[in-house]
C-alpha cells in the first residue's frame, strides 16, 4: 500500500469519530494543520481522541496543546498514531504522561469488485426512527456500551450525513447485525459491524460488512479499509481484507498525571 492510500485511510479513521462527534450534543471536533482530536463531551475515554498523522511534526507541541484543552475540561484523551510514527510518541510518551494501551490492525481490500452481496440476508438502511432503534440496540449489544451511550453517540444527526450509511440486518424479524459506511471519494470505510448477543457464530458480520461495501461500490468505491478486533480479524482475511499497518493508542489521564 502506497503512502497516499494509507493517508486517506488514517482521514477516514479520523472522519469515522469526528462526524459522529460532531452530531453529538456535547460533541466537539477540532481540526486545523497542527492538530486533529474529536471531545464526546463526556468521559467516555473511546471517544476522545488525539490523532497524530501526516504532516508528523513537533509531537511534544501537538499532544501538550491537547492536554492544555482537556485538563480544562477533566477528561481523559487517547493518542492514536499509526505504528511507522509511533516510536516518536514512545520517545515522548514519559514527558508527555502517555501510556501505551492497546493497538489495532489497518486492513485493507482493493478488488471489492469481487465481493458478491449476500442473498439470504434482509438488510434495511437506516433511515426513520425505528430502523435507528434497531441499529442502536443491535450495538449496544454487540459492543457492550449502555444503551444511553449508544443513544448519544449514534444521533438523529447522522441521518442527514450524505456520505454515511447505517445497515440493520434481520432475522426473523429481530434486527441482529448492522454496519455503518463511511464514504470518502472512492474509499468505503466499514465501521461500527456488530452482531446482537445470542446471534454470534452465524457469518452474520461479514454478511453486514459485505452489504456496506456494496452500497460503497454503487457509490462509486474502488476499494475499502477498516479496523479490526481479534475475533473479526479471521472474519476479514477470509472475504479478501489485508493487514497493512497498525494503529497504536496511547492514553493520557489528567488525574493520574497530577497525582504524580
Amino acid at each position: 500500500m502506497e503512502e497516499h492510500g494509507l493517508h486517506l485511510a488514517d482521514e477516514n479513521y479520523f472522519e469515522s469519530f469526528r462526524v459522529l462527534i460532531d452530531n453529538m450534543a456535547k460533541g466537539h471536533s477540532h481540526i486545523d494543520s497542527n492538530l486533529k482530536f474529536t471531545d464526546c463531551g463526556m468521559a467516555a475515554l473511546f471517544f476522545n481522541n488525539v490523532f497524530l498523522f501526516k504532516p508528523f511534526l513537533e509531537v511534544t507541541e501537538k499532544v501538550s496543546q491537547a492536554k492544555r484543552y482537556f485538563s480544562e475540561v477533566g477528561r481523559s484523551f487517547r493518542v492514536v498514531v499509526r505504528e511507522e510514527y509511533s516510536g516518536v510518541v514512545d520517545r515522548a510518551a514519559n514527558q508527555l504522561c502517555l501510556k501505551k494501551v492497546d493497538s489495532v490492525p489497518l486492513m485493507i481490500h482493493q478488488s471489492i469488485s469481487e465481493l458478491q452481496a449476500p442473498s439470504d440476508f434482509n438488510f434495511l438502511q437506516v433511515n426513520d426512527d425505528k430502523t435507528l432503534q434497531d441499529y442502536r440496540g443491535v450495538m449496544a449489544s454487540a459492543f457492550v456500551f449502555p444503551e444511553w451511550l449508544i443513544e448519544k453517540v449514534l444521533s438523529k444527526g447522522l441521518l442527514k450525513e450524505q456520505h454515511v450509511v447505517m445497515l440493520v440486518g434481520y432475522e426473523k424479524g429481530v434486527a441482529c447485525t448492522g454496519a455503518m459506511l463511511i464514504q470518502q471519494g472512492d474509499l468505503a470505510g466499514i465501521y461500527w459491524v456488530g452482531t446482537k448477543q445470542g446471534y454470534e457464530r452465524k457469518g452474520l458480520a461479514a454478511k453486514a460488512t459485505t452489504q456496506a461495501i456494496l452500497i460503497g461500490r454503487e457509490r462509486g468505491c474502488t476499494w475499502s479499509v477498516l479496523q479490526a478486533s481479534d475475533k473479526g480479524m479471521p472474519v476479514y482475511q477470509r472475504m479478501g481484507f489485508e493487514t497493512v499497518a497498525h494503529y497504536h493508542y496511547q492514553v493520557y489521564q489528567p488525574l493520574v498525571a497530577e497525582a504524580e
